[in-house]
């Protein structure tokens, strides 16, 4: 009967020796893959837990072992072609359904997704009282009140529906805006009572501003050209820095 445990060594032999072989091939056919960046948006997310015993091996059993979860996130390309990732549990945590943004890969792996967003016409975030850019999180820094309009974005929120926005959610609102071809504007008012409106005709980098203060009548008047500009001026809003000088506004 020694030649059935010889038969079985050596099978045990050749399946180790297969799998290491396919472990190699696959990292040196990952290593030769180019570095891809495409625009996604999240498709579906899901966790799998497995029941591992002690001596390593999956079962369904929960009795005598531990459970050992994997993450997968699948994006969906703009050709329409799904790709899913093996990920670490904090970046599943990141992610959310129908974000959108840079996705970032190299053959199976993932490097990186660049959040943008969430698709203009998603139902179940209008159902949900939530925009592309607002109210889709608890917030943990300081909250401004915005009300806007800016159709293309799909942001509708007039004077009567302030909504809370930090300054993140805000940023990633503006760096839309110079994409977008229709005038937009919004306004934000923070627990001083200072008011900041910007106002973009959707034709340039242009932004007019407008400032005030509660104790004030005067509304004070400025330009920006660009994104950047206008992240700063909405940095010093948020750390309640004086506007008028630093940023050269005039009375109207």
């Amino acid at each position: 009967m020694m030649w059935l445990v010889y038969i079985a060594l050596a099978l045990a032999i050749i399946i180790m020796l297969y799998v290491i072989y396919s472990i190699i091939k696959n990292i040196i056919r990952q290593t030769k893959e180019p570095i891809m960046s495409e625009k996604a948006e999240v498709s579906r997310k899901n966790k799998e837990n497995k029941i591992v015993k002690s001596n390593g091996v999956y079962t369904v059993d929960t009795s005598g072992g531990y459970e050992r979860a994997n993450y997968y996130v699948t994006f969906k390309l703009r050709s329409g072609k799904l790709v899913t990732f093996k990920v670490k549990k904090k970046f599943y945590l990141q992610f959310e359904n129908h974000q959108t943004g840079l996705l970032t890969y190299r053959g199976y792996k993932l490097i990186c997704f660049d959040f943008e967003g969430y698709p203009v016409n998603d139902k179940k975030r209008k159902q949900m009282n939530q925009t592309a850019f607002f109210g889709g999180k608890r917030h943990t820094s300081e909250v401004v009140h915005f009300y806007g309009e800016s159709k293309e974005l799909d942001v509708d929120y007039h004077s009567t529906e302030k909504i809370e926005c930090d300054q993140e959610e805000l940023n990633r609102f503006i760096k839309q805006l110079v994409n977008n071809k229709f005038e937009s504007f919004f306004i934000l008012e923070n627990k001083e009572g200072n008011v900041l409106e910007v106002s973009h005709d959707g034709n340039s980098e242009l932004f007019d501003i407008a400032y005030m203060q509660p104790k004030s009548k005067e509304r004070y008047l400025g330009n920006l050209t660009g994104i950047e500009e206008l992240k700063l001026v909405v940095k010093e809003y948020f750390n309640h820095q004086e506007m008028i000088e630093k940023f050269k506004l005039t009375a109207e």
